[in-house]
């Protein structure tokens, strides 16, 4: 796949070893879903997003430069306010992924 021919060398992408693809359909969930093996699963949770977003159909590339799309790589916790504060840049590198025109694999939708 050229994306991930794109990508630096050290790239991983979710999944079981040999079974691991670079993208996926999103999964819509319940808002109102409690406790659930998606929160131990980070390539589960990046391409996870509520139900009020199903209209979007969304099909995600996702791939890390390190180990955090690997089982149980996560912090969790409870945040009690909605502050809306955003994350701290610092903490996410930007990985620019040069593959020219996805024409010929994308349907481009307009609103």
């Amino acid at each position: 796949m050229r994306v991930e021919a794109a990508l630096p060398a050290q790239a991983t992408f979710p999944g079981r070893p040999g079974q691991s693809r670079i993208g996926r359909p999103v999964e819509y969930c319940q808002e109102t879903e409690g406790g659930n093996p998606r929160w131990a699963l980070p390539d589960v949770i990046a391409t996870s997003k509520l139900e009020r977003y199903a209209w979007q159909d969304e099909f995600r590339l996702v791939f890390s430069l390190t180990d955090a799309l690997q089982f149980e790589k996560v912090a969790n916790r409870i945040v009690s306010d909605h502050t809306g504060k955003a994350q701290d840049a610092g903490e996410h590198r930007c990985c620019r992924v040069d593959i020219g025109s996805l024409r010929d694999i994308c349907q481009l939708h307009e609103f």
